[in-house]
Order: structure tokens, then sequence, then C-alpha cells
């Protein structure tokens, strides 16, 4: 219950001067990705997530889901940069086995505003990183049909995520490029 009161408090107050387009669906789509996450239910957090990347993420996750345990995230900043798009600090609290030490990382979620669904479109720092060979190399089918939009990730610097999402149409929806932080030089643990 915390986490959720935190969450409507960062994003009311993140938005208190500026219009708040859906800004329930928001937090709704955050809370639901993290409680997925959090309880290894990595389909369902695989839905929101665009369509090539889910397979990734699933496959990711379930290869080794004993060794991850989520025991706890927290809401801690919410920025609503456009109506489209928003940056959500979490702070995890997890465990990695075999080692039975309780880390705490702050992983920031970049959403976006996506035929009218928030999307998941990647985070900074993720405890687990996605192989970028895994998102272009499996199939769609896996989650039963052909996406509504696609996101193409460019054979780029290990250390440069390109993404561009295009509509069923083929219309270049968004297209991002963020330099990445490895994890050996971003200090998670900072707060």
């Amino acid at each position: 219950m915390r986490r959720f009161v935190l969450l409507s408090c960062a994003i009311a107050s993140a938005c208190a001067s500026g219009p708040q387009p859906k800004l329930d669906e928001l937090k709704s789509a955050v809370e639901a990705y993290n409680e997925a996450y959090r309880w290894k239910n990595y389909p369902r957090a695989a839905s929101f997530l665009p369509p090539k990347q889910r397979p990734a993420f699933v496959a990711s996750y379930e290869e080794d889901d004993k060794s991850l345990h989520i025991e706890g995230y927290q809401v801690i900043a919410v920025n609503v940069s456009s109506p489209e798009i928003a940056d959500v600090k979490i702070r995890y609290q997890f465990m990695q086995l075999p080692s039975v030490t309780l880390e705490k990382r702050i992983v920031t979620q970049h959403w976006a505003l996506v035929n009218g669904s928030w999307i998941l479109e990647y985070e900074d720092a993720p405890i687990r990183p996605i192989d970028p060979a895994l998102v272009k190399d499996l199939s769609e089918s896996t989650f039963g049909g052909p996406p509504t939009e696609e996101v193409n990730i460019e054979d780029t610097p290990e250390d440069v995520l390109e993404v561009e999402v295009v509509d069923s149409q083929g219309n270049v929806v968004r297209r991002r490029a963020e330099v990445l932080e490895s994890p050996e030089e971003s200090s998670p643990n900072d707060e």
C-alpha cells in the first residue's frame, strides 16, 4: 500500500503545474509492471514492453528465475517531461543468489504513451540486462501475432541504446538514443 501512495504522490507532484493526461494509466502501468516483476510473473511484466523486446525479456529472466529475488521496490521520483513521456525512478531491494546480501539499486524506467497505452521503453542500469541479440532474433509469434508497434534496435556500440518505435503502418512514432552506464561505472547503491 505504501508503494501505491508514494507512486500517487510522486505522479501528482510531477504534474501539478501542467496537464495531466493519462496519469492514472501511467500509475497503473508502473504499479502493474513492478508488481509482476517483483513476483516473477515475467510474461505479465513483459506485456508492458515493446512487442519485439518481450520474448528476450522473458527468456532472460525465466532462464534463471531462481537466482533473483526482489524483496521490495519504491517509487522515489517521477518526471513527466511531456504528455507522452515519463521517467520513473525506482529503488529496488533484491538478492542475486548465491549471494545472500540484500542489495539496493536505483533504476530509471523510461515510459512512453504509445497508441493510448503506457509502454516501458527501457531501463537505465537494470538488475539484469537484456541481450540485444535476443531482441532481434526471437520470433514475435511467442506473443500471439503481429505487434501493434515495432521497436528496432540498431547495431551500435554496447554503451549506446537506440530505440525506434514504429506503429502498425510503419510510421516512426518515436526515436531515442541513450548512452548507457555500465553497471561497474554507475553507483546504484547511492541513496
